[in-house]
């Protein structure tokens, strides 16, 4: 629907901007991160703007105090590994396509957030499965917070 010729492996539809899908696969990741957040505080919110002079959304979800006293905002990016641009660092080091989507959304958002006294957490996962490593520890925190209000054990 975008008017590129589809290759042979599908490659190309899992990071097609003019398809759903892309959405979905985001939307359905940061609804995850939203509802186990909630389980720690009932004011966490999605879509949240960062105070500061551009008035930019660095939080896909927002948790007020996630961690000393300070609020957490967290932007999920879902980045294809078999794009053009990372297939062929991709192929030489796993990750590679997280890794600049990473420093990508922390150059975007970090500093603002920093500034208006928040933390910032890039929550970055490849097409193919792929978390950063940053991501990865995120969700562990997230993970033991959740386990120590609800009773259920994290491994």
């Amino acid at each position: 629907c975008c008017g590129q010729q589809i290759d042979p492996f599908g490659d190309h539809l899992v990071s097609c901007g003019f398809g759903p899908e892309r959405t979905r696969r985001h939307n359905a990741l940061a609804d995850v991160i939203f509802q186990a957040l909630l389980v720690d505080n009932k004011n966490v919110v999605k879509e949240r703007r960062c105070t500061g002079s551009d008035n930019s959304r660095p939080g896909d979800v927002y948790h007020p105090d996630f961690l000393d006293g300070r609020p957490g905002y967290f932007d999920v990016t879902v980045r294809n590994s078999l794009q053009p641009l990372y297939v062929t660092k991709a192929a030489v080091k796993a990750g590679a396509a997280a890794e600049a989507a990473e420093e990508q959304k922390d150059l975007r958002h970090e500093s603002k957030v920093i500034t208006a006294g928040g933390l910032f957490y890039a929550m970055v996962v490849e097409t193919l499965g792929l978390w950063s490593p940053f991501s990865i520890e995120t969700l562990k925190t997230i993970a033991s917070k959740t386990s120590a209000i609800s009773g259920l054990q994290f491994h």
